[in-house]
């Protein structure tokens, strides 16, 4: 049984690889949407990987340069106290490399935005809302299966300046940890159309 899935999907590759055309030159004034899924790394001590999701509308102003806004959600499990959920709102730009390759194109981003932190605390803790500033930069590759549908892998790693504070309902602060940073590797798939 496993083997037949592993033979399938590497004829799959294949069928990809061989019979592709090359799809990437297309972007130019093309919209996009993305949804990608993977899991988030955080940077502060004391909080464990956490699953995340990041959905994406963008644009393609020529063969290799990308905007994109991109809107995600970022879970960590602070241990005793609670999940913390960071929710990034990027503006992006990747710089392509849409000439090395007929339809693999690997790819590096930037980006700005706003951020908030927000925490499903345990009972005995209470939590705020925290607003900041959030920073992204990754390298990512895009595989073009057809014209429109396409493959996508990215690492990216995401500076915020938000703040998770912990209060103990009792009263007094208990805890901090600023900077709810984390690295995040995943993979989806990106839909193109034209205007």
């Amino acid at each position: 049984m496993r083997r037949g899935i592993v033979v399938g999907i590497l004829l799959l590759l294949l069928t990809f690889v061989f019979c592709a055309n090359s799809y990437a030159e297309n972007l130019y004034q093309m919209m996009g949407i993305s949804l990608r899924g993977g899991a988030g790394f955080p940077s502060a001590g004391g909080q464990d990987v956490g699953p995340g999701i990041q959905g994406a509308v963008s644009y393609g102003f020529n063969k290799y340069l990308n905007g994109e806004f991109e809107v995600g959600w970022q879970m960590s499990k602070w241990k005793n106290y609670g999940d913390i959920h960071t929710f990034p709102i990027l503006f992006n730009l990747q710089l392509r490399a849409a000439d090395l390759s007929e339809n693999f194109v690997p790819y590096i981003v930037g980006g700005v935005g706003p951020a908030i932190v927000t925490m499903s605390e345990k009972s005995a803790y209470s939590s705020d809302l925290s607003w900041g500033v959030a920073l992204k930069g990754g390298l990512g590759f895009d595989y073009y299966i057809t014209p429109n549908w396409v493959l996508n892998a990215e690492g990216s790693y995401y500076f915020t300046s938000c703040k998770a504070n912990v209060n103990y309902k009792g009263g007094g602060e208990v805890t901090k940890h600023d900077n709810q940073s984390f690295w995040f590797v995943g993979a989806g798939l990106k839909y193109y159309f034209e205007l």
